[in-house]
């Protein structure tokens, strides 16, 4: 049961509502944007909440029980535009959606939902942010389970190897797209694979992102990225890589660090629980 103030409630309850719903994301930067679905700007408790055109909420699902409460906002196009979406600015940006009396805002707000930014998708000019509630913490694992793998961070405190020694800098020598290119500067492309390169000139200065392929050819190393670049990569653009880590014991091996292999490769799978006693 939500618990509404009483002169809200008797305007929702009367034969005609004067009702707006506000927005406010707060980036994990500290970046801030107020929206109303409203088609003028309305000002409250000292912020001016943007009239944003397009913005169309779906109904607002909240639960009783501890179920996910989540709705999904489609447009932004004025606020959340491309580039940020794809460089992950707006990623688990924190939210609040309020219900006002857009002509009395004395009357009180309700708070519909608060929560994170979830999955972001989308198409052309169209955007599509789910919104997840508190709730969604409680499905969270919150202790590790054994696993073949390292379950460290490459360069953590666990993993006590020092980044900055298997880190070099180089700079674009050719584009393909923003998601593949040819780079100068990286003396063994495979120890690279899986690792991540950062920017630090042109467009894309201060973004990063993985590498999944990285490849000698005539005139550098091929650059292979998870997801492209949000902004052009040109020739020229100076960056910094580190090495990346598969995780595997071997890998573990060649840094001089398996005694701080966070993984347990040596327990038996459930293949070998389905050995029959005749198997070969």
């Amino acid at each position: 049961m939500r618990n509404l103030p009483a002169p809200l409630l008797a305007h929702i309850l009367g034969d005609t509502t004067t009702l707006a719903y506000l927005w406010k994301i707060v980036r994990t930067d500290g970046v801030t944007a107020t929206m109303t679905s409203l088609d003028e700007d309305i000002v409250f408790a000292g912020e001016t909440y943007m009239a944003s055109a397009g913005v169309d909420p779906t109904s607002v699902v909240r639960q009783a029980s501890l179920q996910v409460s989540n709705l999904d906002l489609t447009g932004f196009c004025d606020v959340l535009l491309a580039p940020a979406l794809e460089s992950g600015l707006w990623d688990y940006a924190r939210v609040e959606l309020r219900l006002i009396n857009y002509r009395t805002a004395s009357d009180g707000t309700a708070i519909l939902l608060t929560g994170r930014i979830g999955q972001v998708s989308w198409d052309e000019d169209k955007y599509t942010a789910e919104f997840r509630g508190l709730s969604q913490h409680f499905g969270q694992s919150i202790i590790e389970l054994t696993s073949a793998e390292c379950r460290a961070t490459f360069g953590d405190a666990r993993c006590t190897i020092d980044p900055a020694l298997h880190t070099e800098s180089g700079s674009v020598v050719s584009v393909a797209d923003n998601a593949s290119f040819v780079v100068s500067g990286l003396t063994i492309p495979d120890d690279y694979i899986s690792g991540k390169i950062s920017f630090n000139s042109g467009a894309c200065s201060g973004y990063s992102m993985e590498i999944v392929s990285c490849s000698a050819v005539a005139g550098g190393a091929e650059v292979g990225l998870f997801m492209p670049m949000p902004f052009a990569v040109t020739a020229g653009d100076m960056f910094y890589a580190t090495e990346g880590c598969s995780k595997l014991p071997s890998r573990c091996k060649t840094f001089g660090n398996f005694l701080n292999f966070q993984g347990e490769p040596f327990i038996p799978g459930t293949g070998k629980l389905l050995e029959r006693p005749d198997a070969k």
